[in-house]
């Protein structure tokens, strides 16, 4: 039996974008994905062959909406560890083109993050 060696990503999950890197055949690939998530889903019926992307958390609807004025907001140390992240991720995971598979995940802290782990211990 061989086992397949799992993609690496290295994943930035900023307030604004995600951006996610990783090598294939030798070469840098690079994917950034707007964080640009609403409740509730989109009606496909609506975009004349624009993909649709819905999503359901829980009993959470969301639909990934990069014009959309109802977006819901990143820029808080909240989302960090919300659901919402998590979604962002996937998305931009999704986002590269590649099937879906298990994979290792490199991601950074802030720098907050590592001295509050830091003094806790």
């Amino acid at each position: 039996m061989t086992t397949q060696a799992r993609m690496k990503f290295a994943i930035d999950d900023g307030s604004t974008n995600v951006k996610i890197s990783w090598i294939e055949n030798g070469t840098l690939k690079t994917v950034v994905s707007p964080n640009s998530f609403r409740k509730d889903w989109k009606s496909a019926a609506l975009l004349r062959g624009q993909k649709v992307f819905n999503y359901t958390i829980g009993t959470t609807k969301y639909t990934y909406d990069a014009t959309s004025d109802k977006a819901l907001s990143t820029t808080h140390i909240e989302y960090q560890y919300d659901d919402l992240n998590l979604l962002a991720v996937h998305h931009a995971l999704l986002q590269s083109g590649l099937e879906p598979c298990e994979v290792d995940v490199v991601v950074r802290l802030s720098r907050s993050t590592m001295c509050m782990t830091r003094l806790s211990k």
